[in-house]
């Protein structure tokens, strides 16, 4: 058997799971021998059968899956960088950025005024999940009609809904037995700040024993392609672990809901909270189905830089609580 080797410099990959990608790819296809990608050189490097596959069928087959061959690819590791400065500076620059405010509301508010604040906190839930929404969606939009794009949309509010009314249950009922104080509030906020961060952190993928832990959100670059049909289960998935992932507006409705008194009081609490979101995401959606397709896979940078500037920052405030 005659074995040679090809070095293919790619567009497209913007994180590490893109790697697994593209080895996964080109190991199904019939005369690979050996993969080796590397998204921080931008390059895949392939051991093939002449014989069998020819470097014109790679080359397709890396540009049906989004990693076009191209002499103009960009090292992974310069877009590494940005997101790493641009993460400090918005860390250093978070106590004068006019982020969307979280709005206070009484222990005594009505279901109501819960749902109206949810209107407010929707903008910060735009900062915060809007990234990982339109990735969900997009993964219907590369392949299919833009109606299938906001069922995917609506399916991720949906699961986001469900887990939020749970977890009000659960804190509701934690709370009959519990007393909130300031150094639990601190424990609390401290502990969802970490692991935002973790989540931002194992989505950016620059620390390698964090790729093997399920912490965050599946990347759109991992959706593979026998799920796109499925329109709303996926979507209802991914929603379900983004209710999962703690924020400051999410951590600000568990202290109500602990304080509800019962855990269906909980319960109704998020459940009428996380409604209130629903209409600026939806909105927000509106706006993911007139980006170009290319634009989709990027978001999950935006995801990266967003979520763990909030997560760290969320830390450093729970800390600051200590004192």
């Amino acid at each position: 058997m005659k074995v040679e080797t090809v070095i293919f410099p790619l567009q497209g990959m913007i994180c590490r799971q893109c790697e697994d990608v593209i080895c996964q790819r080109l190991f199904s296809t019939r005369g690979v021998i050996a993969v080796s990608a590397d998204y921080w050189k931008g390059k895949v490097q392939i051991e093939y059968d002449p014989e069998i596959v020819n470097q014109s069928i790679l080359k397709n087959v890396l540009s049906d899956i989004g990693y076009p061959v191209s002499e103009k690819a960009r090292a992974g590791y310069r877009t590494d960088v940005i997101c790493g400065f641009a993460i400090l500076i918005l860390i250093f620059l978070s106590d004068h950025l006019p982020l969307p405010d979280i709005p206070a509301i009484d222990n005594g508010a009505s279901y109501g005024e819960i749902f109206l604040s949810g209107l407010v906190t929707g903008t910060h839930c735009i900062v915060m999940c809007g990234g990982i929404m339109l990735t969900t969606a997009s993964a219907e939009l590369q392949k299919r009609k833009r109606t299938n794009g906001w069922n995917a949309a609506l399916g991720w509010n949906s699961g986001r809904v469900f887990i939020c009314a749970c977890s009000g249950m659960i804190f509701g009922a934690v709370g009959t037995v519990i007393t909130y104080t300031v150094k639990l509030k601190s424990f609390v906020y401290t502990l969802a700040g970490l692991l935002v961060a973790l989540t931002g952190l194992q989505m950016w993928g620059i620390i390698p024993p964090l790729r093997r832990v399920s912490l965050a959100l599946p990347s759109p670059c991992g959706i593979k392609a026998g799920h796109h049909g499925k329109i709303f289960r996926f979507p209802v998935m991914l929603g379900c672990l983004t209710g999962l992932m703690p924020c400051g507006a999410s951590y600000s409705m568990w202290l109500i809901a602990m304080t509800a008194g019962s855990a269906i009081r909980g319960g109704l609490t998020m459940l009428f909270w996380a409604l209130g979101t629903v209409p600026s995401m939806l909105l927000f959606a509106a706006f993911g189905t007139l980006l170009p397709q290319k634009a989709a896979k990027w978001m999950q940078k935006v995801n990266v830089v967003v979520i763990t500037t909030l997560g760290l920052r969320m830390l450093i405030n729970g800390l600051r609580l200590f004192q």
